[in-house]
């Protein structure tokens, strides 16, 4: 199985848990508020058909994310974004760039196996990270071998949002000031060119670098924060490739994970 193949399954996922996003927020008003909000609040839209695309705001325009559904019109908006596969910075990304192969594997050696095991065939791989948000939890670990070589070690992380987020959003607060939860996932992995599969609109991808390797920057679909987004990092020396994948997080979080990761 390639790289591509189980991030795609990813991918599916990402884009089920934004397509319930904005509801959402009316959905954890029964379950986290824990006192009464004034007022009824309209209806959020039933279906994607309902909302009216809106361009990306500009850093000085307010959004008002006290009501619901307020985000499905931005990201209805990124859908008809073109993605294409290019190359940022060395690295090719994109949603039909081809899967990053190791060059370690017979035709069905490889294997998953455990973290435990993990650890014991590339400790330095199959590092746990550590430069996580507050109350992050490690929700799942996948690794992939292939005889006594780790080729491959994936940690998703859950992060929950605050116990008062409703309320502080019901009473003013922005979205983007509260800790609303998301999702964050580290893959290191031993590969023979710099590949990763992405569904982030081509417009949104940017060179950069990480501890001075160069890095492809995929940006969030609004203030760096609402959305998918992905560091990918490529170190030539090690044949060591990077990923790390957010969803409703904010570039800092994922820029500290990718240099923690090639430490």
């Amino acid at each position: 199985m390639s790289l591509r193949e189980r991030r795609s399954i990813w991918i599916a996922g990402a884009a089920v848990a934004l397509a319930v996003l904005a509801g959402g927020f009316l959905a954890g008003r029964a379950v986290f508020d824990d006192g009464p909000v004034t007022g009824a609040p309209p209806e959020p839209p039933s279906s994607p058909a309902e909302v009216t695309p809106l361009p990306t705001p500009s850093p000085s325009d307010e959004i008002d994310t006290s009501r619901p559904g307020w985000a499905l019109s931005y990201l209805e908006a990124d859908k008809l974004l073109p993605r294409y596969d290019q190359v940022i910075n060395g690295i090719t990304v994109g949603p039909t760039a081809p899967g990053a192969e190791s060059g370690l594997c017979r035709p069905g050696e490889a294997r998953w196996v455990l973290l435990e095991e993990a650890q014991q065939l590339d400790p330095a791989l199959a590092r746990v990270p550590t430069r996580l948000p507050a109350g992050a939890i490690l929700d799942r670990v996948m690794g992939i071998a292939c005889g006594e070589h780790l080729i491959e070690i994936d940690f998703t992380f859950a992060i929950p949002s605050a116990p008062d987020a409703a309320r502080q959003m019901a009473q003013g607060r922005s979205w983007f000031d509260v800790e609303h939860g998301g999702q964050l996932r580290v893959i290191k992995g031993r590969a023979t060119s710099p590949v990763a599969s992405s569904s982030i609109a081509a417009e949104r991808w940017e060179a950069g670098t990480v501890a001075g390797l160069p890095a492809a920057i995929g940006r969030a679909v609004l203030r760096d924060e609402l959305g998918e987004s992905m560091v990918v990092v490529w170190d030539a020396s090690r044949n060591l490739l990077i990923w790390v994948n957010g969803t409703n997080r904010k570039l800092p979080e994922l820029l500290a994970l990718a240099e923690e990761a090639v430490q």
